[in-house]
């Protein structure tokens, strides 16, 4: 009895025997249906490959390998390009002060590439015949409003903002200046008794502007004075010839022009309506181009001006502006025997 028991529970623990698996090749219709519901496709047993097919395909599998090895390298980086369009805007509450510091800039290019950093607005650029530099680094504290999400560039033609912009434009109207790096575009909203925008299409977009170096010079004179009144002498200067020579010395300033006809100087003597400042440490003198000398000292902007020489070196003019300084630099006319 005891041999029963233990036979049944023997009989028990035994595994069945694995069915075997039903062909692919011989699945009735009703299984294939049966398995279509389930999204089950019948596995069908490939045929072994013959010789020539094995070696068509280790053929074809080598030519598609070396096609890619004889493909150049592709860096992904170089095929994407990165916009350094700025996102970023400024209000300025007197549109006037705004124009003039425009046509300022306008003076010497058309097309103006405006630099956004974090806390200021730079603008260094350089005339088409590389003898002039505009160097004006704006702080954000001059600005009623200012925000750059993200540090760039906006080049545009600032001739045609004058020109749709500031044509008309009166001293009350808030002017705020955006650059929409999404769009590509400049858009300037001017609100007074309406609101107005106008949207301008940025230039080079895709490419980072060059920026002029500053000039590195070690001045040996300096003298200040009223803008006003230097700006209409040297324009009347320019009605003797079209380049002027400057002398500064430790008792004052000469400006000579020699024309054809007409030979003109003038002396500013440390203390006069005009002279207000003078600091030498070497006596220097230069000649300059009156074509963009005589718009370096703008009344509009500033209403004093520091000028800064050394003997046959560029000049620097400082506007001292509600902007803050506004740096110009203009090469010498070097005349030979």
């Amino acid at each position: 009895m005891n041999d029963a028991v233990v036979t049944e529970i023997v009989d028990l623990n035994k595994k069945p025997e694995p069915k075997p698996a039903p062909n692919p090749n011989e699945w009735t219709p009703e299984q294939i249906e049966e398995a279509k519901l389930v999204n089950v496709e019948p596995i069908t047993t490939q045929e072994p490959l013959t010789m020539e097919q094995l070696e068509e395909k280790t053929r074809m599998e080598q030519e598609i390998t070396e096609l890619m090895l004889s493909q150049p390298e592709i860096d992904p980086r170089k095929t994407i390009k990165t916009s350094t369009v700025a996102d970023a805007y400024f209000t300025v509450d007197d549109s006037i002060l705004l124009k003039n510091l425009f046509e300022s800039i306008h003076k010497l290019v058309d097309e103006v590439v405006f630099q956004f950093e974090p806390d200021m607005l730079v603008v260094r650029l350089m005339d088409p015949s590389r003898v002039a530099m505009l160097d004006y680094m704006i702080n954000k504290q001059y600005f009623q409003e200012w925000e750059v999400k993200k540090p760039g560039y906006a080049v545009f033609n600032i001739e045609e903002v004058l020109k749709v912009v500031f044509a008309k434009i009166k001293k009350e109207t808030v002017v705020k200046f955006s650059v929409d790096h999404q769009t590509d575009k400049l858009v300037l909203t001017l609100k007074d008794s309406r609101t107005r925008t106008r949207e301008f299409f940025l230039l080079n977009t895709d490419e980072v502007p060059e920026t002029p170096p500053k000039p590195k010079i070690n001045f040996n004179a300096l003298f200040k004075v009223v803008a006003k009144q230097w700006q209409e002498d040297i324009k009347d200067m320019h009605q003797v010839t079209d380049h002027i020579e400057i002398h500064v010395a430790p008792e004052g300033v000469k400006v000579k022009a020699e024309g054809d006809v007409v030979k003109a100087e003038n002396k500013y003597e440390l203390g006069s309506d005009i002279l207000l400042n003078v600091e030498v440490r070497e006596y220097s003198r230069a000649i300059f181009s009156l074509s963009y000398f005589e718009d370096f000292v703008d009344p509009k902007l500033c209403d004093i001006a520091t000028l800064e020489l050394t003997t046959n070196m560029p000049i620097r003019i400082t506007m001292h502006t509600k902007f803050g300084d506004l740096y110009s630099y203009l090469a010498p006319r070097i005349e030979t025997d």
